[in-house]
């Protein structure tokens, strides 16, 4: 038999048999334009976030990277969308702490946070503050509520509406205190501020990017940061442990997530470049100056922090019997 002609076989055999045992090569990423899909309005912090992470991953990625608002529902109408997009990191969802709220107030989500989406990165945490009317007349968080227990049921507190971030931080603060304030629920964050502002109620909780332009303007005053630490915008503010409360801690936060099912290596490179942005001195400097404190984590970190936010708030929601209507 000739020698060679065996020999040729032999190698040509050994080279389809490596070929078929080699794992196939993963599909190019990205191969058409990113979509960030935001389930708030337009304008909000939520949105800016967004907006400023496409700006920087465009070129990271070598795609545009577009922002989509689908605002409704508490953010459940995005957020479901997110859920329901083919798993290939073209559809990402920047949400905020509603992942962990909302479960625990609607019954028939279409979604469930922790099964039908792929965490990436969480990107920032935001203080929230614990504010009244100016005319109402106190200068300290105890002062707040010797006048609460003194006139049980007195005093009204707004929110954006029932189980609103707002709403469960008030009850967080009911909770810490003892204080018996009265739920005045509006229809948003905006409503309940001009509330505040105008003396319709003498108590509010929000978050640091809408409460300190009216800070700054005399129109609210600040009694007290619900967070372990002072706000670098505020410096003057004691937190509510310096007020002598430290149960009254409430906060809210932002992420990027996928559909559950995106591969991990996509998931790698989106976190990869999500922490770099976020971590890089200019785009902090620019969260700071929404209120808000740049915050990264890697996926697997995010994944376990929702999971005890959820278990959080679910327990807040729980004793203070909240329910949507």
């Amino acid at each position: 038999m000739n020698i060679s002609k065996i020999l040729s076989q032999t190698l040509w055999v050994g080279a389809l048999s490596a070929t078929l045992a080699a794992p196939a090569t993963a599909a190019p990423y990205p191969t058409q334009p990113v979509k960030i899909v935001v389930g708030f309005a337009a304008g909000g912090l939520n949105d800016v976030l967004a907006r400023l992470i496409a700006a920087e991953l465009a070129p990271r990625l070598g795609q545009p990277v577009v922002v989509e608002n689908r605002p409704g529902a508490a953010s459940n109408i995005g957020t479901a969308y997110v859920a329901r997009a083919t798993p290939d990191g073209h559809t990402l969802l920047l949400s905020s702490s509603a992942l962990a709220i909302n479960p625990n107030l609607y019954e028939n989500l279409s979604y469930d946070p922790l099964e039908d989406l792929a965490p990436i990165s969480q990107i920032s945490t935001t203080k929230m503050l614990l504010m009244v009317n100016p005319q109402l007349g106190v200068e300290t968080m105890g002062d707040l509520v010797a006048a609460a227990k003194a006139e049980p049921g007195k005093l009204n507190y707004a929110s954006a509406g029932v189980g609103s971030p707002i709403h469960l931080a008030s009850e967080v603060f009911k909770q810490a205190t003892g204080a018996d304030i009265v739920h005045v629920p509006y229809r948003g964050s905006s409503e309940a501020l001009v509330a505040a502002m105008s003396g319709q109620v003498e108590v509010l909780i929000d978050v640091m990017p809408t409460a300190v332009p009216l800070i700054q303007e005399g129109k609210l005053k600040p009694l007290a940061v619900a967070a372990p630490e002072r706000a670098a915008v505020l410096p003057d503010v004691p937190t509510s442990a310096e007020a002598g409360f430290p149960g009254f801690l409430a906060g809210s936060w932002n992420g990027v997530l996928a559909p559950a099912g995106t591969a991990p290596e996509i998931i790698a490179l989106l976190n990869q470049h999500i922490r770099d942005i976020m971590q890089s001195p200019d785009i902090r400097r620019r969260v700071l100056e929404l209120g808000a404190d740049a915050k990264t984590s890697t996926p697997e970190e995010f994944a376990q922090f929702m999971r005890d936010e959820t278990r959080k708030w679910g327990d807040i929601i729980q004793s203070a019997n909240i329910r949507m209507e």
